[in-house]
C-alpha cells in the first residue's frame, strides 16, 4: 500500500470514529473506561503524527493542532476581537492572584455577569464567588465541588441555599466542561439548573455530555481532554480526591 493509500485508510478511520463514537451508557461518577473506539482514535492520531515524522506532510489540514502545545492553542482561541474563549477573572484582594485558569465561551461568561431577576442579585454574586474559588486556588474536591462524567467531562456543582423567608429555595446550577491541562478548565454554554435533569439515569445527562464533546471538538479538534482519574491529573494542589 502506498503512503497516500495509508493516509486515506487512517483518515477515513478517524473520521468514522469521530462521527459515530457513542460510548455505552454509564452512570454518573463511574470512572470512564477506555473503549475500543477511543483506542482506535488514539492509534489513528498517533499514526498520522508518525507519517509527518517520516517526512509526509499531506495531512497538515487535518492535524495542525496535534503539534501545537495546549498553551499555544488556548492563546489563539483567546486572541482577536471575537475570541472563542475568554478567561473568568474573579474579584481578588490585593494579596490574591489566579492560581488556576478557567476559560469560558463568551456566551457563558456574559451570563455569569448578567442580572437574573428571577433569583436576585445575590445569586450571580454567589455563583461568581463559587467559580472564583477554583481560580484563586481554593480547596476543591471531585464529589461536591465538581463531579466527573463519562469521557472526562465535568460539571461544576454550584449549590446555594437561599436564606430568604419569602422565597426559600436552593439554587443548584450546573456548568459543564473539561480540563484542557492540569489546572486549566474550559467551560461551555449553556449552564443548566439541576431541576432540568431527573435522576442519574436521565438521558438528558448524556445529551449534555455529548454537547460538551461536540463543542470541544469544534474548538480543539482531536486534542484530548485530561483524564479525570486520578483527580491529580486535573489539579495540582488544594484538592481532595474522593475516589482515590
Amino acid at each position: 500500500m502506498t503512503m497516500v493509500g495509508l493516509e486515506r485508510v487512517v483518515f477515513l478511520l478517524l473520521r468514522l470514529v469521530l462521527a459515530t463514537k457513542r460510548p455505552s451508557a454509564s452512570r454518573r461518577g463511574v470512572p470512564s473506561r477506555r473503549t475500543p473506539e477511543s483506542a482506535i482514535e488514539s492509534f489513528a492520531i498517533q499514526f498520522l503524527v508518525a507519517l509527518q515524522g517520516w517526512g509526509y506532510h499531506g495531512l497538515n489540514a487535518l492535524i495542525p493542532l496535534t503539534y501545537k502545545s495546549i498553551d499555544t492553542i488556548l492563546a489563539q482561541l483567546q486572541a482577536g476581537t471575537a475570541p472563542a474563549l475568554v478567561p473568568f477573572v474573579p474579584l481578588m484582594d490585593p494579596d490574591q492572584s489566579a492560581k488556576r485558569t478557567l476559560l469560558m465561551t463568551p456566551a457563558l461568561h456574559d451570563w455569569c455577569y448578567q442580572k437574573d431577576r428571577s433569583r436576585g442579585a445575590q445569586y450571580k454574586q454567589n455563583l461568581r464567588a463559587f467559580l472564583g474559588r477554583f481560580v484563586k486556588g481554593g480547596a476543591i474536591d471531585n464529589e461536591d465541588f465538581m463531579k466527573t462524567w463519562r469521557d472526562d467531562v465535568w460539571e461544576f456543582r454550584v449549590q446555594f441555599e437561599s436564606r430568604s423567608k419569602q422565597k426559600p429555595h436552593v439554587d443548584n446550577t450546573r456548568i459543564f466542561g473539561a480540563f484542557a491541562a492540569c489546572d486549566t478548565f474550559i467551560a461551555f454554554h449553556p449552564h443548566r439548573m439541576r431541576s432540568h435533569f431527573g435522576d442519574k439515569n436521565d438521558p438528558k445527562w448524556d445529551r449534555q455530555v455529548d454537547d460538551v464533546i461536540a463543542k470541544w471538538a469544534g474548538l480543539l479538534g482531536t486534542f484530548p481532554r485530561v483524564s479525570s482519574r486520578p483527580f491529580s491529573n486535573c489539579v495540582s494542589f488544594g484538592y481532595y480526591d474522593c475516589h482515590k
